[in-house]
């Protein structure tokens, strides 16, 4: 991010750690009536509504990691919240670094601005976040398993830190919350028409991933899911082995950010 006045650069943004971008337009309601000033809109008398006060803002997702060498003890084992600030010396580093969180840019565009031009380079943005793959999975079925863990807190997982980062990334969600005991296995082996969906969402521990494939070995269709279907588990359960080992082959720390982070990735 550069100021045009005197290129001195305001911030630097890491494409690895943006998940998508959007233009979204703005409009104040409050300021919309019939143009009845000629001096002000200079232009003849209208009933037609026009848009006074509308504008366009660019928006940027971002999930950068916290740098531990410039954090607090109480914030390295997770007990204090670390805050992003723009870094203009901004320099990729690929040790010494902890879990994610979001720092999302919001530009609000001034009216000369293009609006086509700012959603192509949005267009252009969001495809950049997926590579290497070209792709991008635009319908997943979330299975929560909302008794899994210590906190219980699948649900507001799901709702309050998947579905929104997966909207972000681009891709619809379908979130399906476990009501009994074998509920998952059930859904995954006849209750869910599983070809309908890119990819299939795990939130709770190990035992939920368990249950699922075991329900998909029971299926007609089993080989052709197995191969077409994508997983991805954000783990909320006690010790949820799986998913820290998948952060750490990716190099990365456990956390359920972090880990949905790799899903939209």
């Amino acid at each position: 991010v550069i100021l045009d006045d005197n290129d001195e650069t305001l911030d630097v943004i890491d494409i690895d750690d943006m998940i998508g971008s959007r233009v979204e337009i703005n409009v104040d309601d409050s300021t919309m009536g019939p143009t009845l000033d000629k001096n002000a809109a200079n232009e003849p008398d209208s009933a037609v509504l026009v848009d006074r006060n509308g504008h366009a803002t660019l928006h940027l997702f971002v999930y950068p990691r916290h740098d531990l060498t410039e954090s607090t003890f109480l914030q390295r084992i997770g007990l204090s919240p670390t805050k992003h600030k723009p870094n203009p010396s901004y320099v990729r580093k690929t040790t010494g670094m902890g879990v994610r969180s979001a720092f999302s840019r919001k530009f609000v565009l001034s009216p000369s601005e293009d609006l086509q031009d700012a959603s192509a380079v949005a267009s252009s943005l969001q495809k950049m976040c997926s590579k290497p793959r070209a792709d991008r999975f635009k319908k997943y079925l979330v299975l929560v398993y909302p008794m899994s863990g210590p906190k219980r807190n699948g649900v507001d997982l799901a709702t309050k830190t998947v579905e929104p980062m997966l909207d972000e990334a681009g891709s619809e969600a379908e979130i399906c919350v476990t009501t009994h005991a074998n509920h998952a296995f059930e859904l995954a082996s006849s209750d869910k028409d599983l070809a309908r969906y890119d990819a299939l969402i795990l939130v709770g521990g190990d035992g939920i991933v368990h249950e699922v494939l075991n329900g998909i070995a029971e299926r007609d269709d089993k080989d052709h899911i197995l191969k077409t279907m994508k997983f991805g588990i954000v783990g909320c359960g006690t010790a949820n082995g799986l998913a820290t080992s998948i952060c750490h082959r990716s190099g990365e720390r456990y956390g359920p950010v972090t880990e949905c982070f790799l899903v939209c990735k």
